[in-house]
């Protein structure tokens, strides 16, 4: 401590501990409280940054929500899915809600690994891989189509897949878009196709014209050829015979062409009708069988018609149109089968699910060229058809098939094709018959005592289908495979046969002389039946003197079968179909016919002229609708027996000239026939015609026959109105 002194001081040492003591409670107490000072600092701090960071998590939590909800509102209505995932593990941080709806995945595998969304894919253009993503760098992006089918519903769905590399928050993520491209897609597919069927449509114009240039000047080069040639040869009668021959072909070759492509017009135009009515099924294959066998003969091919099941007889149909079918197909199994060939046509009865329906399949078999299976894929567009070194030379439109097609179609039916290049083709065709009603069977066969009846064919299809045929109608009925046995059958019978059904051509010992072997066996106590495909005619001689009493034709039907006993066993029985077929195969006489004819075009009507000349019959020719009916009005009752009128002609057409004749003072007005003469030959110019008071339509050019037998078919209704 200072002393007065000036330069002095005073020391002295004491213990710290005495120096301290009074210091000890006041730096104690100060310790304390910067202690409690630093310890609240901290708290503060510490409390600071925990409301920071939880502010900050909830600001981020609030920004992921947000971010979620405006995805979420932006996919709610639409089929865009966008999806967050991570390229390291492939986690994803946010999948739309949308997915499961749009591609039937469950979100949350999606959120497990992104990779679970691409298993689901049909087909991709792309693939997700650890290597390929980490290839592309920061804002860089990747475009690709994708096609998913949706688990739920099963639809297809087509995509465009967006994938954007981008840093978050300094995290590296991927963001995945998935936008719906499916409409736009199906309008692309829909464009190509409606593309492809023009190119189509145009090439099939080209084909059509060069095809219709070739098939129409082939036949016109003959007609105008042959006539220059007749005006040449004029002189000589056997030249003449020879070109009118040629030209008549020609012209019906042309004909068939016309009416080819009239009928695809009229199909494609969908003014294609059925009429439907009731007509005999044994009858339109006659009918058939008579037409194709000429062709088939010419060729020396085997052509047969074979029936299976219990096929009713009359049905309800349209017989045109089925016959138009069947025709088809039997005249393309001629013309592509080679000479010495087969062709059969198979006629069977499937079921009859529906009460009075029977499902018949038909078909036609042969051995000729066959297709390849790229043709038969296309055989049924219109004017397809296949060249080859063995078909070259054969003439055709190509519009058969895609007629054939549409007729089965329209009658609800089907058409399947199984055919080999140079083995042959197979067609089958399906159609449902309505079934008319018929006359019972049983009645018959018991009226005439008939209980046994024994079958003889070499084929045991045919016999077992007769068979088949009867087991409904109370008669027993057995069967032999040839003459021997069924001569053996009839000699140890316990009880007699009534009735022999027998086969005309048969091997070892045939038809003729089977049926002499049992008159020598058995005198005239049996009646024998021929079951033949030959043209009756051909064999009648032959088979009346091997004592042979009636004959059923090939193929066999029960109705066929009724009438040929009913005619053996009942003397004073008459066919009334066969007496039609007797008188229809007369000539008939238009000799005396007075006919009035409106036609406006002068060459067509000098034709008509001529025609009815060459039969005896005159005919008075007015040029137009109006000149007609004021002809007709003026004519005297027996001046006219029948009036045939064209349709298109100036002034007056001919509905409005018919109508105009039925409406009239005259007394024949309402029964004088009057035959639609005319080149409109559809169906609705048909009811058109009939609509309009006419009683028949006959197309031009006039078919002679055609027009004889519908005059005849006149006269007789009239008849019976008169009767």
């Amino acid at each position: 401590m200072p002393v007065e002194f000036n330069d002095w001081m005073m020391v002295g040492i004491v213990s710290a501990d005495v120096l301290n003591k009074s210091m000890n409670e006041y730096i104690s107490v100060t310790t304390a409280i910067m202690a409690g000072v630093a310890i609240v600092l901290v708290a503060a701090i510490i409390g600071i940054v925990v409301v920071f960071n939880a502010a900050k998590n909830k600001e981020n939590e609030l920004k992921l929500k947000s971010r979620d909800e405006l995805f979420n509102l932006l996919t709610k209505d639409t089929n865009d899915v966008f999806i967050l995932f991570s390229p390291i593990d492939f986690t994803s941080a946010y999948v739309s809600r949308n997915i499961e709806r749009v591609l039937g995945i469950d979100p949350e595998s999606v959120h497990k690994d992104i990779r679970n969304l691409l298993t689901a894919s049909t087909k991709s253009d792309t693939e997700l891989n650890l290597d390929e993503l980490n290839s592309l760098s920061v804002n860089e992006a990747r475009e690709t189509d994708i096609e998913f089918r949706n688990s739920q519903t099963g639809d297809t769905l087509w995509f465009k897949l967006s994938l954007h590399r981008a840093s978050l928050n300094g995290i590296d993520n991927f963001i995945m878009m998935l936008s719906d491209r499916t409409k736009e897609q199906a309008m692309n597919a829909n464009l190509e196709q409606a593309l492809h069927i023009a190119k189509s449509a145009n090439a099939a114009k080209s084909n059509f014209l060069a095809n219709m240039s070739h098939d129409i000047r082939t036949p016109m080069n003959a007609i105008l050829g042959f006539t220059t040639l007749l005006s040449r040869n004029a002189e000589n009668p056997e030249t003449v015979r020879e070109y009118v021959g040629k030209i008549s072909t020609s012209g019906q070759h042309l004909l068939s062409i016309i009416n080819d492509i009239l009928d695809m017009s009229k199909i494609e135009s969908g003014k294609t009708s059925l009429n439907i009515e009731e007509f005999s099924l044994p009858e339109l294959l006659e009918t058939l069988y008579a037409i194709i066998l000429p062709q088939s003969s010419a060729k020396k091919q085997h052509f047969d018609i074979h029936t299976k099941g219990n096929l009713p007889a009359m049905v309800l149909g349209d017989r045109l149109r089925l016959n138009q079918i069947l025709l088809n197909l039997l005249v393309n199994a001629v013309k592509y089968t080679p000479n010495g060939g087969n062709i059969e046509l198979l006629i069977e009865e499937i079921d009859r699910k529906l009460h009075k329906h029977v499902h018949v399949r038909f078909v036609v078999k042969d051995n000729g060229f066959g297709m390849s299976e790229e043709f038969v894929d296309c055989i049924f567009a219109p004017f397809a058809r296949e060249v080859t070194e063995a078909t070259k030379d054969i003439q055709g439109t190509g519009l058969g098939m895609a007629i054939t097609k549409n007729l089965v179609d329209l009658m609800g039916g089907t058409i399947h094709i199984d055919s080999k290049l140079g083995e042959g083709s197979a067609f089958t065709v399906e159609l449902e018959l309505a079934i008319a009603d018929e006359t019972s069977e049983e009645d018959v066969w018991s009226s005439y005592n008939i209980k046994r009846i024994l079958i003889v064919d070499d084929d045991e299809d045919i016999c077992l289908n007769v068979i088949e045929s009867m087991k409904d109608i109370g008669v027993e009925t057995a069967y032999a495979l040839d003459g021997y046995t069924a001569v053996d059958m009839l000699s140890q019978a316990d009880e007699k046969y009534d009735l022999v059904l027998l086969d005309w051509k048969m091997p070892a010992l045939s038809g003729l002389d089977t049926a002499k072997l049992m008159r020598e066996k058995f005198g005239e106590d049996i009646n024998i039946i021929v079951l033949t495909a030959y043209d009756i005619g051909d064999i009648e001689s032959d088979a009346n003197g091997a004592g042979i009493t009636a004959f059923v034709q090939k193929p066999f039907f029960m109705s066929n079968f009724r009438r040929a006993v009913e005619k053996l066993y009942n003397k004073d029985y008459i066919d009334g179909s066969e007496a039609a077929s007797d008188e229809s195969s007369d000539s008939v006489s238009l000799h005396g016919l007075k006919v009035l004819a409106a036609e406006d075009n002068e060459i067509n009507a000098e034709i008509l002229s001529e025609l009815l000349d060459v039969e005896g019959a005159t005919c008075h020719i007015e040029c137009n609708g109006q000149e007609i009916v004021k002809h007709f009005e003026n004519s005297e009752v027996g001046d006219y027996d029948i009036i045939f009128m064209d349709v298109q002609m100036p002034i007056m057409n001919g509905y409005e000239a018919t109508r105009a004749i039925r409406a009239c003072n005259h007394p024949l007005a309402k029964t004088i026939p009057i035959i639609a003469m005319t080149a409109n030959a559809f169906d609705d110019d048909v009811k058109m015609a009939l609509d309009s008071g006419m009683n028949a339509h006959v197309a031009k050019p006039v078919d002679m026959n055609k027009l004889k037998a519908t005059i005849k078919q006149l006269r007789q209704e009239q008849f019976k109105s008169n009767d």
